[in-house]
């Protein structure tokens, strides 16, 4: 097997991996108390069985076949089928109650953040996207009432972090909760907003919007990885290769700023900083 193909297999066991949780998840929400979650639940996990079966039939295939370009290929094609569904699979949770996120989850970025993490009091959620948010209540509940009401702001920011749902019991994947926190501690001391101005002062507004997107990630990275360590980028590598390019149905939580795209393609890197490049690199075309 090349060694193309083996990374191509290591996705793809992610993706299982991710698949099997999300069943799990549906197990530990249960019936609902009127029995309401019975035949969704029964739904959902026929539709995973089927496109892992599918894509399990592919992937053996490929594997056993002559090793040259079109099986990678075949064998890449069958890894997006599973993923694309899986995204899209993932946002219909919405549909089920919420599981309430673990307390250990919330100790563990307690434990690591400290004094910052009592300083800015996060709210830790879980999110039926799957990818990982930060972004302040208040602002987004009064930019909504705008037009209707003016609100009196709180002394401090509402912080909302939140986490994909299927990760809930899965240590791995809390650290993706890190990099957000990062973001949190990035826009109260203004670090990166005072990078993007030395770097590209806003003589060219693309150019400056790609600059401080990209020190804002590279921040939130750094923060995220001083206080949890190699963790915050393996965390995020294994949800940047688990995301194909058309695995979204477009529904984001309020407060979505274009971080963390669920629509930027596996081969566009596993840091944060690399996705931002390929994003804006349609969005903010440099002249």
């Amino acid at each position: 097997m090349r060694t193309g193909q083996r990374v191509i297999c290591r996705i793809f066991f992610e993706l299982l991996n991710r698949c099997q949780r999300l069943s799990n998840y549906l197990d530990a929400v249960g019936p609902g108390d009127t029995n309401e979650f019975v035949q969704l639940s029964r739904t959902i996990k026929n539709v995973l069985a089927e496109i892992t079966a599918t894509g399990l039939s592919a992937a053996k295939q490929a594997s056993l076949a002559v090793t040259d370009e079109s099986d990678e290929k075949t064998l890449l094609e069958a890894v997006g089928a599973v993923s694309s569904a899986f995204s899209v699979i993932h946002e219909f949770l919405g549909y089920f109650q919420s599981l309430p996120i673990r307390p250990e989850t919330v100790l563990a970025l307690q434990a690591a953040f400290g004094a910052e993490f009592n300083k800015h009091k996060p709210s830790v959620l879980l999110t039926t996207s799957f990818n990982a948010f930060e972004f302040d209540f208040f602002e987004n509940l009064t930019s909504s009432l705008a037009a209707v009401q003016k609100v009196t702001a709180p002394r401090e920011r509402n912080i909302v972090l939140q986490l994909p749902t299927v990760d809930v019991t899965s240590p791995l994947g809390w650290p993706l909760l890190a990099h957000e926190m990062g973001h949190a501690i990035d826009f109260q001391r203004e670090i990166s907003l005072k990078v993007a101005e030395r770097l590209a002062p806003k003589t060219n507004l693309n150019v400056h919007r790609l600059v401080r997107d990209l020190c804002e990630e590279m921040s939130a990275d750094l923060i995220a990885t001083r206080a949890m360590g190699p963790a915050v980028p393996m965390s995020l590598a294994s949800v940047v290769y688990c995301v194909h390019r058309n695995g979204s149905t477009g529904i984001q939580p309020p407060g979505f700023k274009g971080r963390n795209s669920v629509s930027t393609p596996p081969h566009a890197g596993g840091c944060m900083s690399c996705r931002i490049t390929s994003q804006h690199t349609e969005r903010y075309p440099i002249k």
